[in-house]
């Protein structure tokens, strides 16, 4: 019996050479197509009209929502694994709370939304984090910071009812 040779295999790559043509030119195209479509999507993003004049403080804005948001999680996820919690289980513990934190802030609002420390006029509490974070000057420059931002938010919203100077005093003490 003779042997027979296999339709598609083509070692000379002889046969089908339009096809082949036609199909290597249609990958490039089409590649060339999804190029354009993505980097035209990439480009072409835009902000609501009223935020056009204000592009450099919505940037700002987005950097302090999102990834300085993410570095204070960090942050904490950090002081827990230090303090002994495995890091997988802070961080899941820790955004379960950042959950509720957002849902609360898209419910109530914002600052109503705010809780803590600050916001309550809990000077005792207060007190114990500073001295729990003395041992890592950042971070407890980085703490006040936004604890007096926490406290300038929670003033527009009529709190801490009491306490609120005592806080101040230990913000600024603690400079």
């Amino acid at each position: 019996m003779k042997e027979r040779r296999p339709i598609f295999y083509d070692a000379e790559r002889v046969r089908w050479r339009r096809t082949r043509r036609v199909l290597e030119i249609s990958g490039v195209l089409l590649t060339a197509l999804l190029a354009y479509f993505f980097v035209n999507i990439a480009v072409s993003v835009e902000l609501p009209a009223g935020l056009l004049p204000a592009r450099p403080a919505y940037h700002a804005a987005a950097v302090i929502a999102a990834n300085l948001g993410m570095t204070l999680l960090a942050e904490a996820v950090d002081i827990l694994e230090r303090a002994g919690v495995d890091r997988g289980r802070a961080l899941q513990g820790l955004t379960g709370l950042v959950r509720g934190g957002l849902e609360a802030s898209l419910d109530a609002g914002l600052p109503a939304a705010l809780t803590g420390p600050v916001t309550r006029g809990d000077v005792g509490t207060l007190a114990v984090h500073v001295e729990t974070l003395r041992a890592d000057p950042e971070l407890l420059a980085a703490y006040l910071a936004v604890s007096r931002l926490a406290l300038r938010q929670a003033r527009r919203d009529g709190r801490p009812v009491n306490g609120a100077e005592a806080v101040a005093d230990i913000l600024k003490e603690n400079q």
